[in-house]
């Protein structure tokens, strides 16, 4: 079996398959990827026969193009010289007609800037009459602007009086409201000032060491207590007596026959049998003196401190801390809320605002009383304001007119427009006779460039042959390899090749075998393992009486893993999660569990050799009474130099050394 269950390092199918899957890797190296350092022999002959058959190609295309280039050269040189002889009759001709469209051209602009002087001079004419028209229209317009701006303006004036007005009595109704709030609060910090007046004064770290105080008597009192002597009386007889502790009188009376008294006492213990004995117990223990005397003094001066500040309790003067912290605080965040409020202001500065505004704001109904009659409503306003604007708008509309009409007077010069269109009148008579001349090449713009490019194509065609007769030339020079050549790197790539086929055959081999060899392991392993897990978690719940019944056995790498039930988890028996002893008891179950699944129903014996030596006593008889319940189906060896398996065993053999 695997080392995991069987112990051993022996594994021969594991062994095969893994040296089968290296030679696997060795041919395959750099077959699905660029070739490493160190190519498999696959890659290294596939890579070779490539380049020796790139090589044979090479030489073979060069034989073949000096054996076309020999026949190919006299007919470029014939049609490189055809292509020469009609290209310079197309330079002439495509000349000619370069001038005619030129000339063309030229007309086409004098008769252009003709007709745009003849327009300039017209412009001239309206420009004059236009303005003789808009002039006095253009006075009027202003005349009533004049007017309704003037009305306007002191509309507007009214308006921002208004407003002013509105906005100053605002200002001084938000004055008036700080003012009141103010007083409020200063009337709020008064009242909390003589109430904190009442509460007495108490620092944090008077508080502080009170508390540590009642902290050391409770730990004190607590130590003391685990110290204290321990009186137990069983009376036998009925006898008159008292109890005494360093705290006073515990008990007196008369005792009863079987009657029993428990008390505690740290520091000594009174027994007075009235007429017979008086008995002292006082311990010894001189820290525990040292901490009686501790524990008296710090609780007479935790109860002094409190007396001073008339409390019973240190709860008491925690909350009288706490009220006058937060009646404080309350102080402070009025203050603070009294500064917020006023900024930088006082109250005299504040109050001699709300005079000076008061004055404003009858400063401005005197004002406003004065433009009573431009006080006119929003509607009407924009009424006015429209009015306005849609005069000034007529105004700037003349005025742009009319600048425009002047611009146009003064951008032309009429005489030296009239000068100008008699010489451009000359100038196209010149044109029209040298178009007559040049009337047999005429041409538009779009045949003339169809001309060029049946000119540029023939120059195109003229390099191409040129281009052509040198690379003929060329590879008539290079004439190094021949045909033996090429039956030589064929030879070279047949031998190369068969070699290949050789080594995929084997890498198919090694493949196949291998696929074999682990579908029949995986095979194998499902056959016997079937339902192992439970059987192994079974016996291991038997030796552990139940804290382990859940065992994993991976049919990968056959490791085991057990479910702790305290982790919550699958563990690693061979971690330090899982003791040595329980690893072997594990290890026990799964050997029984794996004779199960593999004998089948043949049932081998099985033989072990002191299989408990580290199993505790309670374990080891359950493994016991395991092995005799394995036992009554197969025939149990065990093996031992201890005597604890004699009183379970059906026949035992002694062996002497």
């Amino acid at each position: 079996m695997e080392r995991q269950i069987s112990g051993t390092d022996e594994v021969d199918t594991e062994d095969v398959v893994r040296e089968l899957k290296k030679r696997t890797e060795d041919l395959k190296k750099g077959m699905d990827r660029p070739a490493p350092k160190n190519p498999g022999i696959i890659r290294v002959l596939t890579d070779e026969i490539e380049e020796i058959e790139d090589r044979k190609r090479e030489i073979s295309e060069n034989v073949l193009k000096l054996k076309e280039a020999r026949g190919e050269i006299q007919e470029v040189s014939k049609e490189l010289d055809d292509l020469e002889g009609s290209l310079k009759l197309k330079k002439e001709t495509l000349n000619r007609t370069r001038q005619f469209v030129r000339a063309k051209e030229r007309k086409d602009a004098l008769s252009q800037s003709l007709d745009k002087i003849s327009a300039d001079l017209e412009k001239l004419s309206q420009a004059e009459e236009k303005i003789g028209k808009l002039g006095p229209d253009l006075d009027r317009q202003k005349n009533s602007l004049k007017q309704k701006e003037g009305d306007l303006e002191r509309c507007r004036r009214a308006k921002k009086v208004k407003a002013d007005k509105e906005s100053w009595e605002k200002e001084l109704a938000k004055k008036i409201n700080v003012q009141g709030e103010a007083k409020k609060t200063l009337q709020d910090i008064e009242e909390l000032k003589k109430k904190l007046a009442g509460i007495p004064s108490l620092s944090f770290q008077i508080l502080k060491d009170l508390k540590k105080t009642k902290n050391d008597i409770f730990l004190l009192d607590r130590s003391t207590a685990e110290r204290a002597m321990l009186l137990k009386i069983n009376w036998d007889a009925r006898v008159p007596f008292s109890l005494k502790t360093e705290d006073g009188l515990i008990k007196e009376g008369m005792s009863e026959p079987n009657e029993v008294i428990e008390e505690r006492a740290r520091k000594e213990i009174f027994i007075d049998i009235k007429g017979i004995a008086k008995i002292t117990v006082s311990a010894q223990d001189k820290n525990l003196e040292e901490d009686l005397k501790k524990l008296k003094v710090n609780k007479e001066f935790l109860k002094e401190k409190l007396g001073q500040y008339g409390c019973n309790s240190l709860e008491e003067l925690d909350a009288i801390y706490v009220q006058r912290e937060r009646i404080e605080k309350d102080i402070g965040d009025r203050e603070f809320k009294l500064k917020v409020r006023l900024g930088s202001e006082t109250w005299e500065t504040l109050d001699k605002e709300i005079k000076g505004l008061k004055i404003k704001v009858e400063e401005i109904e005197q004002h406003l009383d004065e433009l009573k009659d431009f006080i006119i409503s929003d509607e009407n306003f924009e009424v006015k304001e429209g009015e306005v604007l849609f005069l000034r708008e007529n105004v700037r509309s003349l005025e742009a007119e009319i600048n425009e009409n002047q611009g146009t007077l003064k951008a032309f010069n009429k005489e030296n427009l009239v000068k100008e269109k008699k010489d451009l009148a000359r100038e196209i008579y010149v044109a029209d006779t040298l178009l007559d001349d040049l009337k047999n090449f005429g041409a538009s713009g779009e045949e003339l460039m169809q001309r060029e490019t049946e000119m540029e194509k023939v120059e195109e065609s003229v390099s191409k042959h040129k281009i052509e007769k040198r690379t003929l030339e060329n590879i008539l020079k290079d004439d190094r390899y021949g045909q033996e050549d090429i039956v030589g790197l064929e030879e070279r790539i047949d031998l190369l090749k068969k070699r290949l086929e050789r080594m995929r055959l084997r890498l198919a081999a090694y493949e196949t075998i291998g696929e074999v060899l682990s579908e029949a392991r995986q095979k194998v392993i499902e056959e016997v393992f079937g339902d192992i897990d439970n059987k192994i978690g079974e016996y291991f719940s038997v030796i552990t009486a139940g804290k382990y019944d859940k065992v994993s056995l991976s049919r990968d790498d056959f490791r085991l893993t057990v479910y702790n039930d305290d982790k919550g988890g699958w563990i690693d028996p061979d971690t330090v999660e899982l003791s040595a002893g329980a690893r072997d008891q594990l290890y026990l179950a799964a050997r029984l569990a794996m004779a199960d699944s593999v004998t089948e129903a043949n049932y081998l014996p099985i033989i072990l050799d002191d299989p408990l030596v580290h199993f505790d006593e309670k374990r080891r008889l359950n493994a016991i009474n395991l092995l005799k319940m394995v036992a009554k189906s197969r025939q149990v060896l065990v093996f031992s130099c201890h005597d604890y398996y004699d009183n379970d065993v059906d026949q035992k053999i002694e062996l002497s050394s």
